[in-house]
């Protein structure tokens, strides 16, 4: 992970590491966006399923109003989403709460902090251990 590039944005009161190619070759992706008062950054693995992981940052949203947005979102898609409830969980000591969600071509998971006045949502493939190593390097930065 030595040569792993740094995510850090002073948008965003978190950083983490994520690899410029995948184990297999594949570059990674970077992408920003921006919808009404929400900043999303986007990494991915075009052409593999290896790395598909983004954060988004809610500004005036509450961890709930956020997951309620969301499932309805996903319902008026035409995939048939399978998304289970939003519960309470701890990660790296820190309060969070954890949903997921599944269709014909994939599965997510989320996870949501409710940091200063902000909800961040980080969104992976948990089948992808690249995934899941991105998601260990994650640390607040307040």
């Amino acid at each position: 992970m030595q040569d792993w590039h740094l995510f850090k944005d002073s948008r965003f009161s978190l950083q983490f590491r994520y690899p410029p190619n995948t184990p297999q070759g594949y570059f990674v992706n970077k992408s920003e966006s921006q919808q009404d008062d929400a900043l999303r950054v986007h990494f991915v693995a075009r052409d593999s399923q290896e790395l598909y992981f983004e954060v988004t940052k809610y500004p005036a949203f509450l961890a709930q109003v956020e997951y309620q947005q969301h499932k309805a979102d996903l319902e008026k898609r035409l995939d048939e989403f399978r998304i289970t409830e939003l519960k309470k969980i701890t990660w790296k000591s820190l309060p969070a709460y954890e949903y997921s969600f599944e269709w014909s071509r994939g599965t997510r998971s989320v996870i949501l902090f409710e940091r200063n006045g902000a909800t961040y949502r980080i969104l992976y493939d948990p089948r992808s251990p690249l995934n899941n190593q991105v998601l260990s390097t994650l640390e607040w930065t307040d």
